[in-house]
C-alpha cells in the first residue's frame, strides 16, 4: 500500500477522475468538496437530497467513499461511455490506461535514514528567507518535528511553516552552501541504485526562493 507522501499525491489524483467528480451539482459539491462522507452535512447525505442521476442512487446507502470505490465507479463509468458512443471502426481502447499505480521505486524519508544518506536528529533548513527563523529537526523514524509539532511528512511539516501548500522535498535544505534539499539527496541517492525498469518516485523541485 502507498505511504506517506506517494499515498497524498495518489489519493489527490484520484478525487480528480470521472468516478470521483460525478457524484453532486456544482453548487453543493463546491460546498461539500473537502468534507466527509458520513454525517449529516457530509457527502452521502447530499447525495439522498440532491441526487440528480439515477446511476447515483445506490451510492446513498454507501457506508464509505474510499480509493478503491472511485476507481471502481471511474472504470464503470468509462465502460458506460464506451456503450453509448461506440470507438470508431480502426481505432482502440484501453480503458484504465491512465491508472494512477505506485511506482516501482518509492524511497521516503526512513529509507534514505535506514540508507545512512539522512541523519536523524539533523535540523532541515526552510529554503525560503521569510521562513529562515523556523527550525526543523528530522526525527528517527521519518517524521519531522517542527518547534514541538510532530508531522507524518515533510510536505505537512513545509505546509505548517508556510501556512499553505508546498512542497516539502523541495523546501526543506540539508545544507545552504552550496544548496541541497531533500529532494536533491533522494535524487542523488535514486541515481546510485541498480535500474530495476520504470521511473523513481520523484516530487518536482520548483518553486520560488523568495
Amino acid at each position: 500500500m502507498p505511504t506517506g507522501e506517494h499515498a497524498e499525491a495518489r489519493r489527490e489524483a484520484l478525487v480528480h477522475t470521472l468516478g470521483n467528480l460525478t457524484l453532486l451539482p456544482q453548487a453543493l459539491n463546491s460546498r461539500q468538496s473537502n468534507g466527509p462522507w458520513l454525517g449529516d452535512d457530509g457527502k452521502r447525505a447530499g447525495l439522498k437530497e440532491f441526487n440528480a442521476f439515477f446511476m447515483n442512487r445506490p451510492l446513498a446507502e454507501a457506508d464509505q467513499w474510499a480509493e478503491a470505490d472511485i476507481e471502481s465507479r471511474t472504470q464503470d463509468l468509462c465502460s458506460r461511455i464506451l456503450r453509448i458512443w461506440p470507438v470508431p471502426v480502426g481505432h482502440s481502447v484501453n480503458v484504465g490506461a491512465e491508472r494512477v499505480d505506485e511506482p516501482k521505486r518509492h524511497v521516503d524519508l526512513p529509507d534514505l535514514i535506514a540508507a545512512g544518506v539522512l541523519t536523524a536528529g539533523m535540523t532541515l533548513l526552510p529554503r525560503q528567507p521569510r521562513h529562515a527563523q523556523r527550525s526543523a529537526v528530522l526525527l528517527a523514524d521519518g517524521r519531522i518535528d517542527v518547534e514541538g509539532v510532530v508531522f507524518e511528512s515533510a510536505s505537512k511539516a513545509a505546509g505548517h511553516i508556510t501556512s499553505g501548500p508546498v512542497n516539502g522535498w523541495w523546501f526543506f535544505l540539508t545544507q545552504r552552501n552550496p544548496r541541497r534539499s531533500l529532494g536533491d539527496v533522494r535524487r542523488d541517492y535514486l541515481d546510485q541504485l541498480p535500474d530495476e525498469g520504470g521511473d523513481a518516485d520523484e516530487s518536482g523541485d520548483d518553486g520560488d526562493d523568495d
